[in-house]
């Protein structure tokens, strides 16, 4: 219809919607660089600054930045964004979106405090349009200031347990609203709340909640998420076997999600994650190890087994598991046939 101008702002909440589901980063970052270029050429300044801080979170964990963790590459320098932003009141919705995604970005690298410090300076920011954001700012503001309460002096533990507490009734509410959006979410944070208050056995439920709960929505980046936090705690009280199998699940789903620098950055601190974990072979058939099968596919097969007197139930039992397990849309039994495979 030739509005240019609303187009280009539909763009600023179409991004975020494809980031908060969970669709294939490489698919979202091609939508997203249509859309900064889309703006610019509708000359819609605001828009391109809260498009580039999307593309610039996508560029991030895909490991196409300079570092894991920083938006800096050779297009984008993010002192020099910053001070545009502070620069110009009328871009505060992109500053908001601006600290969010940078809380995000340095959270999936593991620096809690800058990620907490971001989440700070989003707490100081009114936004005027922002819609999906908040969403993400409560979940990993939560995240980062739990982790950070880990290696703090007791005077900020307390700023970090405040600010951990907020985003949680937030996201309690949300869920109690809309438990297929926010459950997984609030049952994550709310494992760190127990993890914090020593109520250890709480805690673990909670993790399994969140990651059961991120399975069962498609949420592939929540549930990869939930795995790695979960391993962070197992491994915290010496279990390392249960942390290693949960670090394996969690760069499974980092993998599919297409978060490649962040699965990088695992394969470097976890070296032997790639070794005995996933692996692509040169048709992109993924194989993993039968002991990293969670618990229900465990269930579902042997439930296929135990009713499976009929060899074509039992066979499409087992197919349909396998398939679910490995987040596949088309599964194939090849079975010898003399010297053939069919």
């Amino acid at each position: 219809m030739g509005d240019f101008t609303y187009a280009a702002y539909s763009l600023t909440e179409l991004i975020p919607n494809f980031l908060v589901v969970g669709d294939p980063l490489a698919e979202t970052q091609a939508e997203a660089e249509k859309g900064v270029d889309f703006a610019k050429k509708a000359r819609v300044g605001l828009a391109v600054d809260m498009l580039r801080s999307n593309l610039q979170l996508i560029r991030n964990l895909r490991g196409l930045t300079s570092e894991f963790g920083s938006f800096n590459d050779d297009k984008f320098d993010e002192i020099a964004f910053e001070r545009h932003l502070a620069s110009n009141p009328a871009l505060k919705d992109a500053e908001f979106l601006y600290w969010t995604s940078k809380a995000q970005a340095r959270f999936f690298a593991g620096d809690y405090a800058s990620a907490a410090d971001a989440s700070l300076k989003v707490r100081q920011q009114q936004p005027l349009t922002i819609v999906l954001e908040p969403a993400f700012f409560h979940f990993y503001s939560a995240l980062s200031h739990a982790a950070s309460w880990d290696s703090s002096l007791p005077d900020k533990q307390r700023d970090h347990f405040e600010s951990l507490r907020a985003s949680h009734r937030q996201l309690i509410v949300w869920s109690e609203h809309c438990p297929d959006n926010f459950e997984d979410r609030a049952a994550l944070v709310s494992a760190e709340v127990a993890r914090i208050e020593g109520r250890v056995v709480e805690a673990e439920g909670l993790y399994e909640k969140a990651i059961r709960s991120a399975h069962a929505n498609g949420f592939i980046h929540h549930e990869a998420v939930a795995y790695e936090v979960a391993a962070r705690f197992y491994a915290a009280r010496g279990f390392q076997t249960f942390a290693d199998a949960y670090l394996h699940e969690a760069r499974y789903c980092y993998q599919r999600w297409g978060a490649d620098g962040k699965v990088a950055q695992l394969d470097h601190l976890y070296p032997h994650l790639k070794k005995e974990g996933l692996i692509s072979t040169p048709t992109s058939t993924i194989l993993a190890p039968a002991e990293l099968l969670d618990l229900a596919t465990v269930i579902k097969v042997s439930q296929a087994v135990a009713g499976g007197m009929v060899l074509e139930k039992l066979i499409d039992g087992l197919m349909r598991a396998a398939i679910e397990h490995a987040g596949a849309e088309r599964g194939l039994l090849i079975l010898p046939r003399g010297d053939d495979l069919q």
